[in-house]
């Protein structure tokens, strides 16, 4: 009697199924666990015809039981990963696999080898239990991953979200670039002299090699806008005037080239080339030189660098620019009404932010962003410093004097901080010193004073004080969170390093004559964003007002928002004001409303906007916007809007964008009463390493950590980590915005893998380094998936016999009872080995040949072979 040829174990995508046979065998291999290692089932019990073969099972016969060697596991304590190596294995008195570890790798997991005295010092260790009570090991061989159990009082106290450094990546050698263009096309309705083109390009290049990053950031910026035709009515005069008025800027700017790596021992970033200067001490400049400064995101639940958010009201479809130290940092294309633009990455993490917005009929508005740290605080025990040398890098027509710049922030007991700085060149110095506390539920505030003596380019020796109180707060409890609010005074003869040397060496004209003379002498910021009770919303308040010495008037820019929902539709006020001295100040003011539509058309909304300034005007837009696709990788939108003025009169605007694996597009068209324009936009990178070269989405300015994703031939696999994500025709992929020195599981979408198609692990971690390329590798399977029938001498072969690929012995499978295994990633052809027993005359090989239609179709193929 001959049971059903079902597999007795289908890996893959299929079910796991057992025939009846071998449910019976697994459930007396479970009803044996309690028993004698030792103990043995007679399989010759469970043949029904044909010879007697002896099959040896008994590295089944306990759970966990594998051949004794040495294997590459991930090693948990207390289901925290703290590393990945090759350690080796032994069976112990159950049979089951124990690894052979050393005291000091025990410490390096965080075990309190000193107060453990039963620990030896030095030696081998094969049995973890009996030298530290109350813990436990397991091997999980299937995922090989080795899990200790350890008391928590024999542990190290770590940081949440500490990574055991010795998990640290740096990464694979690759070369990156990344890039982020976007352009437009106006025409004018008033100017027939022809159109206005602008071209805004980011270029982020690296190259990695080993703990070493070399990067670039550049910019290149092209305009072309004609003058004011000739009314002449001669076609040919007027066309020669177009041609030879046409007003053209076509700029490449390198702003930063640095060589960087990172010194673990003394948590630390060595930095070499192109930077800027450390920000929580002393105000950012650029300069060029060397500088060894505390890395903080080798920190624990430290504070992440600073990005402000960037507010403003646009009234018509406008181009959105921002600098920082005469630099352009960004630009981008909005639609009128209140703006936020939240992916800023500026060069220094403090230094004034310029915002200009260029509206569709020419005209121009700015207003100063306020950019600066928060208090000054360390905890107990953690020194920061910074150590700056070279030459300064003026973005101005001012001097670059060489220099030198230290600082330091000490956390002392009772909640106190200290800290103080120093700066030297040739014609300036300046000391600073100063004093950061807790103020328990309160917040943080950090008070400092500051001299500086300089020689101006006039010969003018200046000496004065400068002196700053910083508050921040963050109540989670009350979902308040005061960014910053900070208070400066200078006293006239006070001058900052920077605004020293950017003085022009000829003050002959009046900018520069009002720069020597007017200095800065106080200022105030603040940023203040407020969770209400449940129902009533959120508000935020920005505000910053600046002055000068012998100047009336100040510089003020105020900024007040409030947003709130009501079953799902939400709804916003905004405004805005600028100020500043000899100007006309400027107000804005903007409410939004946003209905869901998802019971008509699904991720989809329709938006209503009125905008308004102190002159009356006033624009309404209604648009349809949403995401659509399976992933919500497109998203679209559509506008309409009318503008009380006559002379202004109907505005409109249609924008569309993809993000996909290898980049993201965007385009669009707009139009008012002044004029009608295309706008663009391409992002992405490329990546060039050891195994090709793979395209990727945009990379941040910074070039930080990525995984690239190697998977060998699963194409076009969906990756969980992000938008967009899935593996191109080789199977590669890139995951942008790791956080460096922290865990990252990235995750394959096992349900988009091709029928054709296995991975043994859909996960793999990660813990890179800063800017580092770090390989998530994914063990594949490609090939047929076959039901092989084996004969030997005649007959089936036993149940429970291994039948191994010899090219790849991780494809194998169990012998069922009517001699059929089941195996998927089978190449067309090959050999297998069959193995019954543990000596060599038990076993047998088989060679086999598929159809070469096999790898394509959809199923489980059949056949049979001959084992010799």
């Amino acid at each position: 009697m001959h049971l059903p040829s079902v597999p007795v174990w289908r890996r893959g995508k299929s079910d796991y199924a057992l025939t009846p046979l071998a449910s019976a065998l697994l459930m007396i291999l479970q009803s044996v666990q309690g028993a004698l290692a030792q103990d043995e089932f007679d399989m010759a019990a469970l043949e029904t015809s044909g010879p007697k073969m002896s099959v040896d099972l008994s590295q089944f016969a306990n759970p966990g039981s594998q051949m004794p060697g040495a294997y590459h596991v991930t090693i948990f304590v207390n289901h925290q990963q703290v590393d990945a190596r090759i350690l080796v294995f032994i069976q112990n008195g159950q049979g089951q696999l124990t690894p052979v570890v050393t005291p000091q790798l025990l410490k390096q997991w965080g075990v309190k080898v000193d107060a453990i005295a039963t620990l030896p010092g030095a030696g081998e260790i094969k049995n973890i239990p009996a030298y530290i009570p109350d813990s436990q090991v397991r091997l999980d061989y299937s995922q090989l991953r080795l899990d200790l159990t350890i008391p928590q009082a024999n542990l190290d106290t770590t940081a949440q979200g500490s990574v055991n450094p010795a998990l640290w990546d740096d990464g694979i050698p690759a070369l990156l670039v990344g890039y982020d263009f976007n352009g437009s096309n106006t025409w004018r309705e008033d100017d027939q002299s022809g159109h206005e083109d602008n071209y805004f390009l980011n270029l982020h290049s690296g190259l990695n090699a080993g703990a070493w990053r070399l990067r670039n950031y550049s910019t290149w910026t092209y305009s072309k806008s004609p003058e004011p035709a000739n009314p002449s009515s001669d076609f040919l005069a007027q066309d020669a005037f177009i041609r030879s008025s046409t007003k053209t800027e076509n700029r490449w700017h390198s702003l930063n080239t640095f060589l960087q790596r990172d010194v673990q021992p003394i948590q630390g970033l060595l930095t070499l080339g192109d930077a800027t200067t450390p920000t929580d001490v002393y105000d950012g400049f650029s300069f060029r030189g060397a500088q060894l400064a505390s890395n903080d995101e080798m920190i624990p639940d430290s504070l992440r660098n600073f990005a402000p958010t960037v507010r403003g009201i646009a009234a018509s479809n406008a181009t959105v620019t921002i600098r920082q130290n005469n630099s352009v940092i960004y630009q981008k294309q909005v639609p009128a009404g209140p703006f936020a633009i939240t992916d800023l990455y500026p060069n220094n993490t403090n230094g004034d932010l310029q915002v200009t917005v260029k509206e569709s009929d020419g005209q121009e508005h700015s207003f100063i962003q306020p950019f600066s740290s928060v208090a000054i605080m360390q905890r107990e025990g953690h020194l920061k410093y910074s150590v700056t040398g070279g030459k300064y890098r003026s973005n101005s027509s001012g001097k670059e004097p060489y220099f030198t710049q230290m600082s330091l922030i000490y956390g002392l007991p009772h909640d106190l901080t200290l800290y103080g700085g120093t700066q030297f060149s040739n014609s300036y110095k300046n000391g600073l010193g100063g004093i950061g506390v807790t103020l328990a539920d309160w917040g943080a505030v950090s008070i400092d004073g500051a001299y500086s003596s300089a020689q101006l380019t006039t010969g003018e020796q200046k000496n004065g004080e400068s002196y700053r109180v910083q508050y921040s707060k963050s109540m989670l409890s009350t979902g308040s969170t005061l960014t910053l609010a900070a208070y400066r005074f200078s006293s006239k003869g006070y001058y900052s390093f920077q605004d020293a040397a950017d003085l022009s060496p000829h003050a002959d004209t009046e900018s520069d004559t009002f720069d020597v003379h007017h200095n800065k002498r106080s200022r105030w910021q603040a940023s203040l964003s407020q969770s209400l009770p449940t129902g009533w919303g959120t508000f935020y308040i920005n505000g910053y007002q600046q002055d000068y010495w012998g100047e009336s008037g100040d510089e003020r820019n105020l900024a007040i928002g409030y947003s709130n929902s009501w079953q799902g539709i939400t709804y916003s006020f905004n405004y805005n004001f600028t100020g500043s001295p000899g100007s006309e100040n400027d107000h804005q003011a903007a409410l939004s409303v946003n209905v869901p539509l998802d019971r008509w058309l699904r991720n989809a909304y329709v938006g209503y906007t009125v905008n308004s300034n102190r002159h009356g005007d006033a624009i309404q837009q209604m648009s349809l916007y949403g995401t659509a696709l399976k992933a919500n990788n497109l998203s679209y939108s559509i506008m309409q809007g009318y503008q009380n003025h006559k002379e202004s009169g109907t505005s409109g605007n249609a924008t569309i964008n993809y993000i996909g694996s290898a980049g993201e597009v965007s385009g669009g068209y707009n139009y008012d009463a002044n004029s009608h324009q295309i706008n663009y936009g391409l992002q992405g990178s490329i990546i060039a390493h050891q195994h090709g070269i793979t395209l990727s989405q945009a990379l941040n300015q910074d070039i930080q950590s990525i995984a690239l994703v190697r998977s060998p031939g699963l194409d076009g696999v969906n990756i969980e980590n992000g938008t967009g994500l899935r593996t191109d025709w080789r199977g590669y992929a890139v995951v942008p915005y790791l956080t460096p020195y922290r865990e990252t599981t990235v995750r394959l979408d096992t349900s988009t893998l091709a029928d054709n198609a296995d991975v043994e692990n859909n996960t793999a971690r990660v813990v890179p380094t800063a800017g580092a390329v770090v390989l998530a590798d994914f063990k594949t399977h490609i090939g047929a998936r076959v039901l092989m029938h084996l004969q030997h001498s005649g007959s089936a072969l036993p149940f429970g016999a291994t039948a191994t690929l010899v090219s790849d012995t991780t494809v194998s499978g169990i012998v069922n009872d009517n001699g059929d295994v089941y195996l998927t990633g089978m190449p067309l052809e090959g050999e297998l080995i069959v193995q019954w027993d543990t000596g060599k005359t038990h076993q047998c090989h088989a060679s086999y040949r598929l159809p070469e239609q096999s790898l394509k179709t959809v199923g489980v193929l059949e056949m049979a072979t001959r084992c010799q």
